[in-house]
């Protein structure tokens, strides 16, 4: 007998079995349990920790596989009301700050059909950028995304 069962949340599960006769009804095993630990696949990007206010960075993550799921597209959270769309993206932050940017996958079951979503954060150190300005400072402000 072959018993297949998803879980929609990552975790630990206990699973409990019992034997039940066919012919009586009656359990004969319902002492025997297990747990499960369901791990939440990867979602990774790199990012470097330190960035200077104004200057554009590159943020990509390498392809996401997650067994069971199609990957449907990859939403940014930029920790400053900005998201962006996307595998790879280019961003500037106008505030020094820390941020916690937030990758987001968004997959779709191939067993269930439902979409669900699948997230990574790193923390970023936006400086202050005190250097004089230059034509490669100046391009870069009018760079478009």
């Amino acid at each position: 007998m072959v018993i297949e069962h998803c879980y929609v949340k990552p975790g630990a599960h206990q699973v409990f079995l019992s034997i039940r006769d066919r012919m009586t009804g009656l359990v004969k095993l319902n002492d025997t349990s297990f747990t499960i630990n369901v791990a939440s696949p990867p979602v990774t990007f790199t990012v470097h920790p330190i960035g200077r206010r104004y200057f554009y960075m590159d943020l990509e993550t390498p392809t996401v596989e997650i067994p069971g799921y199609d990957i449907v597209d990859y939403v940014w959270d930029m920790d400053n009301g900005d998201y962006e769309l996307g595998k790879k993206i280019k961003f500037r932050y106008n505030e020094s700050r820390d941020y916690h940017i937030k990758l987001t996958a968004i997959a779709k079951s191939k067993y269930t059909k439902y979409t669900e979503l699948f997230s990574s954060t790193r923390k970023i150190e936006i400086r202050e950028n005190y250097e004089m300005p230059s034509k490669k400072f100046t391009d870069s402000l009018n760079e478009s995304k």
